[in-house]
């Protein structure tokens, strides 16, 4: 197969149909007599289906390309894309997205430095983002919340008389509550 040469590919017709054949040249100076692979330049024996393959990959590639930039481009024109949050919404995508590439356990660890340092991004990004909202008053602490779920119960318990329903709504919300 080393002295094969590939060259232009020529038609030829079978009957009443047209083929594209083959454009391989074998060593005997003919060109390959078999049906080159459905878009492809070369039949299944020199190659076709690799072809194909390659083009279906370049094919995924772009549709993954395009779909990346417009969820981005979506991303940056949206009025919401104020705070961190949506940052890490961001990193967090492209590390699912470069994760979902890797198909077995050698390209994850090829890829494991590119994934250790959006692990590492996504982190700092949450510290920061934890920070921010403590010092802006964002981020709701668990004596704040109690307080909070106390002054609900009471006023569960001024408008509902049942005391048995006050009773199992209060026990509900002190669960989820503990859950926090």
């Amino acid at each position: 197969m080393s002295s094969e040469i590939l060259t232009y590919r020529g038609d030829r017709v079978v009957g009443d149909k047209k083929i594209q054949q083959c454009s391989v040249y074998l060593p005997t100076g003919a060109q390959c007599h078999n049906e080159s692979v459905e878009g492809g330049t070369t039949c299944q024996a020199h190659g076709g289906c690799m072809q194909l393959a390659h083009a279906n990959n370049l094919e995924l590639r772009n549709f993954r390309l395009t779909k990346f930039r417009a969820d981005i481009g979506r991303l940056a024109n949206s009025d919401n894309i104020k705070s961190l949050r949506d940052e890490i919404g961001i990193l967090r995508m492209i590390l699912e997205s470069l994760i979902n590439r890797c198909g077995d356990v050698t390209e994850l660890l090829i890829n494991g430095a590119q994934i250790g340092d959006l692990v590492g991004k996504i982190e700092k990004l949450v510290a920061s983002c934890h920070k921010i909202e403590g010092s802006t008053g964002e981020l709701l602490d668990k004596q704040i919340l109690i307080r909070f779920t106390d002054s609900v119960i009471s006023v569960i318990s001024t408008e509902v008389a049942d005391a048995a329903t006050v009773g199992r709504i209060t026990d509900k919300l002190i669960e989820a509550l503990k859950e926090t």
